[in-house]
């Protein structure tokens, strides 16, 4: 459901039968709706969200790590995000010609990132009384107003399907092809984590001795 449509044409409707003392100014948001939600807690449910509804085009094993320093951030998202996608655009090309379209599509997020940096990095606070009160004048099952988050999962499952199907051109429907290449990728991650971890132990029990 889209609740930014649901709020503008509630809004339109009451304006066009009510005439308002002043400017009216509506929030659609959940700011005063939800205690306090935290940056981790999405990146939390994102990644499990990732997980049941893969992309078809997946290139790495979906994982949020936050950090407070933005250098940190560009180091990382240069080694684990463009690298592995310009790896995979070389290696299509050479091996069966096909268009380049990894580096496009992280791109794409990279884009979406920098839009949704002010909200990630600040605070926000914004008084949500008047669609609260709309949300009393109208039919909740045809236009649901309700930011509350009563139901999490539902929430970021549908954010996450708009985000695949609008804005990264995959409407679910090779979903279980995607499934699979996401259970390969999980068992390269895992080889590659054991081979790293006996190398480890090996350098240490060589330079103990």
């Amino acid at each position: 459901m889209d609740f930014v449509v649901n709020m503008i044409l509630v809004a339109a409707r009451e304006r066009l039968n009510v005439e308002p003392r002043s400017l009216p100014v509506y929030h659609c948001c959940s700011s005063t709706s939800n205690v306090p939600y935290l940056i981790t807690d999405w990146s939390t449910k994102y990644d499990k969200v990732l997980f049941d509804h893969p992309y078809r085009r997946v290139i790495g094993v979906p994982n949020t790590t936050l950090t407070k320093h933005a250098f940190l951030f560009q180091i990382g998202d240069f080694c684990f995000h463009y690298l592995p996608a310009l790896a995979v655009d070389w290696t299509s090309t050479i091996f069966t010609g096909k268009p380049k379209k990894a580096v496009k599509s992280y791109q794409k997020m990279a884009k979406l990132q920098k839009v949704l940096l002010d909200f990630t990095q600040k605070h926000w606070f914004f008084e949500t009384n008047e669609m609260k009160r709309l949300s009393k004048t109208v039919d909740g099952e045809n236009f649901y107003l309700d930011l509350s988050l009563k139901n999490e999962s539902e929430f970021y499952a549908d954010c996450w399907l708009g985000i695949r199907k609008y804005l990264l051109n995959d409407d679910g429907s090779a979903e279980k092809e995607a499934r699979q290449r996401l259970n390969l990728l999980i068992g390269v991650q895992y080889c590659l984590n054991s081979v790293l971890l006996m190398c480890t132990v090996a350098l240490i029990w060589y330079f103990s001795f």
